[in-house]
């Protein structure tokens, strides 16, 4: 079973949903924002609409359902729920949490916290458990479906965003107006990354898939245009967030207009080739393999780019659902 389905990026612009494969974007949602992508178990993809609606896609790019959501409300973020039913957690514009079920059919509001938007988190090692961030008042613990979340830090209410290591809890990086933040007891305190220039004000955080816990830090750009050897907007860090390092602006500046702005990255691996994938406000779509390698403009003229989301390469045939069974 040599034969692949390829890898691919899910991309949410100001205009529309798209999907990037082998060099060729292909329109999936047209004349709307979207507001977050999220991956869901078997491979589904879900991105949330400005309209107020929730988009299930298959990971061939076919649309599975759209679901309508109460008083329309707006998707920040979607965090599938384990268990036996196929549910899933929705942080909204609004401040609600709202629960879904039965792949759409049933859908609750489980809690408010009105004033800003809601973030649902994931927890590794928790499955049926999450972390709700609101911007300005800081962070909850989710435990259980149908039980109210329970206060787990005040430390965080200046946090616009956060995500913990995939593979440690304990371990969280967020990122505020101005600086970066690093928690090692699962976010419920946090303490300033060193090392950023206090210009270099943050806008995205993006952990990788690799066990040692690979980062990218996005910061907004320089006043002034970089020379080849000045730090580009992208910050790595290989050692869980303790440090970080810059990229010179020559590996990523060189294939894109420099006075737009990096919005969001992605990455995935493919043996011992890691690609990451980089997205901007001039609508640019930039690969890169990291280390000393040059980013290459995958493709551009796209509309204002905000979410990103890498799907590996997989079977032709998904053996959990045609039922062909690989044996070993």
């Amino acid at each position: 079973m040599s034969e692949q389905v390829a890898a691919s990026v899910w991309i949410g612009t100001r205009e529309g949903l798209l999907r990037w494969q082998a060099g060729a974007v292909t329109p999936v949602a047209a004349d709307v924002a979207v507001t977050s992508l999220s991956r869901l178990p078997g491979g589904r993809i879900a991105a949330g609409l400005a309209t107020g609606e929730l988009l299930l896609l298959g990971r061939d790019g076919r649309e599975l359902r759209r679901v309508a959501l109460p008083e329309s409300a707006v998707p920040t973020s979607v965090l599938a729920i384990a268990g036996p039913v196929d549910a899933c957690w929705l942080a909204c514009t609004d401040g609600r949490l709202l629960e879904m079920s039965a792949g759409g059919d049933a859908i609750a509001t489980r809690w408010v916290a009105p004033g800003a938007p809601l973030q649902v988190l994931a927890l590794p090692g928790r499955p049926r458990s999450a972390l709700l961030l609101q911007p300005g008042a800081g962070l909850w613990l989710l435990v259980e479906p149908g039980r109210p979340p329970e206060r787990w830090s005040h430390d965080g209410a200046a946090i616009r965003s956060a995500a913990a290591h995939p593979f440690d809890g304990h371990v969280w990086l967020a990122r505020t107006e101005s600086a970066f933040l690093r928690s090692i007891d699962g976010g419920r305190t946090f303490r300033q990354v060193e090392g950023f220039a206090p210009e270099l004000r943050p806008r995205a955080l993006h952990w990788s898939d690799q066990p040692h816990g690979t980062v990218l830090a996005l910061t907004h750009p320089r006043s002034m245009p970089p020379a080849p050897t000045d730090p580009s907007p992208v910050w790595c860090s290989a050692d869980g967030g303790q440090r970080f390092g810059p990229v010179a602006s020559r590996h990523i500046d060189r294939v894109r207009d420099p006075v737009g702005e990096l919005t969001c990255a992605t990455s995935w691996s493919a043996r011992d080739r890691r690609q990451i994938v980089l997205g901007s406000d001039r609508g640019e779509l930039l690969g890169w393999g990291g280390g000393d390698g040059a980013a290459e403009l995958l493709c551009d003229a796209l509309p204002p780019i905000d979410h990103l989301l890498a799907v590996s390469a997989a079977p032709l045939l998904d053996p959990s659902s045609s039922g062909i069974f690989l044996l070993p």
